[in-house]
């Protein structure tokens, strides 16, 4: 299982965002031993106004429970600190994807 979660940063903050997303958010979610492993992706087709850059979180989980576990416990805290530290200058998409097969 995969929790996907999609973020629009602004540009004038996209250094320092990224920064914290390896340094700081990334680790902290992967200490919540509830995720396998996360991927950290950039997207190469800009956005369309060309204000913000579209990065990509694929963290991978063992079953639906953890995901609702991570929910419960740790994810309001996580965004509540994002929002406090890039208030405006984000948005997020978040997705659940079941890995059907791999090749």
């Amino acid at each position: 299982m995969i929790y996907a979660v999609t973020i629009f940063i602004d540009k004038s903050v996209e250094k320092e965002w990224c920064r914290w997303m390896v340094e700081h958010h990334i680790p902290n979610v992967l200490s919540t031993k509830l995720f396998l492993g996360c991927r950290m992706m950039k997207s190469l087709n800009s956005c369309k106004d060309g204000s913000k850059s579209a990065y990509r979180m694929q963290y991978v989980l063992s079953g639906k429970d953890k995901l609702e576990e991570y929910e419960e416990r740790f994810a309001g805290e996580m965004r509540a600190e994002a929002n406090l530290l890039f208030a405006g200058k984000f948005e997020a998409e978040r997705d659940v994807l079941e890995v059907l097969r791999e090749f």
